[in-house]
């Protein structure tokens, strides 16, 4: 969505409009501007179709855990509910009930003088073609349209001093003095709410069977918009190690969660903040966005999970996001390998191996790289773009986790170092 801004002086600038570029290896170049509601609506139709519900209006009071389970104690209507499960993930957001009873310390500073106004609400005299902001010596103006809605996203600075009140009359006269429109007004918002800037990181994400995943286990500013990626990263990496520990995998596996992920949330951490730094200081909102920022560039190498016989020099390697690539022909038509990697599963790239698994464990699909594809799981890389991106050789043989990052590389196509690696999944 391009970003109309408007400077100290008066000045109006476009911007917002910067890509990565077409480039074959990631989709989605580019930011996207949606509701959370959204996002919660299309994770809870998939919830359904899966067979499972949210429970609304449902609280957890408390726990306990044993060497075999968690108990926890769920109130619903008033009533009490024991819910007795393996483990549990605690995914309550900064105020985290889960954190504090496990007794997991959250370190980190609240800043008082650092707030925001931030709200849902319809506006009439302004047009919905670009997300507007205003630079005042009295702080930050934003009004962001809300895709597939007719409300924008109201955000406007609090600096010490100025009137905090998230209610329609004080939201009103911020636009006004801010912005030095008249036409501009707001109708009562859906929901407001006043933002308190907090940086806090969990000292760690695991205590027994209990984990933490999201803003549980981080909270930062919302400058750079890492929030969202970051938290359902958390989840995606839990997620697929959760079942493949409840489908026979060793427990262990689940060392590996806090081992990947809580490294990724300094860096987050610090990015959001040099970001809200800047923002106060331009008394702006930061708009670049680049890999950075849509964390296409976060990796587990190191990690246990991460093996591959390539050097240092490589450009990839085990533990990093595995690139899309297009072009690709199989027996069924053109596809991307995006659209052939979906679905939770384990996926191989066999580039040319002599053999590799001679009985595939349930849940692993396997692509074999072929001149020309005659049957299901042979494609053809006739643009090259996925040899390319890969940098694979005649018999490179790629195994890509549930989560969309590479486990295993072997340019020799060593089906002994594929088939130990299968074993560490139990």
């Amino acid at each position: 969505m391009p970003i109309r801004s408007a400077a100290l002086d008066g000045r109006t600038t476009l911007g917002g409009t910067e890509t990565l570029g077409e480039r074959p290896d990631i989709p989605y170049p580019a930011s996207l501007v949606t509701p959370q509601w959204r996002v919660e609506e299309a994770l809870r139709l998939r919830l359904a179709e899966l067979g499972g519900a949210v429970e609304f209006g449902t609280a957890l009071s408390g726990f306990e855990q044993s060497d075999e389970s968690v108990s926890a104690v769920v109130v619903k209507g008033g009533e009490a509910e024991t819910v007795t499960a393996r483990r549990l993930a605690g995914c309550d957001g900064g105020h985290s009930i889960v954190r504090k009873q496990a007794g997991i310390a959250f370190e980190g500073d609240t800043r008082e003088e650092v707030r925001m106004i931030v709200a849902d609400v319809r506006v009439d005299g302004l047009d919905r073609d670009a997300w507007h902001m205003w630079r005042h010596e009295e702080g930050l103006l934003g009004l962001c349209p809300l895709p597939s809605t007719d409300v924008l996203q109201y955000q406007a600075g609090i600096a010490p001093g100025q009137d905090p009140e998230p209610g329609l009359a004080n939201m009103q006269e911020i636009p006004e003095r801010r912005s030095g429109h008249t036409g501009i007004r707001l109708h009562a918002p859906e929901w407001s709410s006043l933002w308190r800037a907090n940086v806090r990181l969990a000292d760690r994400y695991r205590e027994g069977r209990v984990f933490l995943a999201g803003d549980a286990a981080h909270i930062h500013s919302p400058a750079g918009g890492q929030g969202m990626n970051t938290g359902i990263q958390d989840a995606h990496n839990l997620g697929w190690k959760l079942a493949a520990v409840a489908k026979g995998a060793s427990p262990a596996l689940l060392d590996s969660y806090e081992a990947e992920r809580r490294p990724v949330a300094p860096g987050v951490l610090a990015l959001s903040n040099a970001r809200l730094e800047q923002a106060l200081e331009e008394k702006g909102i930061p708009t670049r966005r680049d890999a950075s920022t849509m964390q296409l560039n976060v990796s587990y190498r190191g990690s246990a999970l991460a093996r591959d016989d390539r050097d240092e020099t490589a450009r990839l390697r085990a533990g990093d996001r595995a690139p899309d690539a297009t072009g690709l022909t199989t027996a069924e038509g053109e596809r991307r390998l995006f659209d052939l990697t979906r679905g939770g599963r384990f996926t191989l790239l066999n580039f040319g191996a002599p053999t590799a698994v001679a009985v595939p464990p349930a849940g692993l699909r396997t692509l074999h790289v072929v001149g020309r594809p005659t049957g299901p799981g042979d494609i053809a890389d006739t643009e090259g773009h996925l040899t390319g991106a890969y940098g694979a050789a005649d018999r490179t043989l790629v195994r890509i986790r549930p989560d969309g990052h590479i486990g295993l590389i072997s340019d020799a196509g060593d089906v002994s170092a594929l088939s130990r690696y299968l074993a560490t999944m139990g």
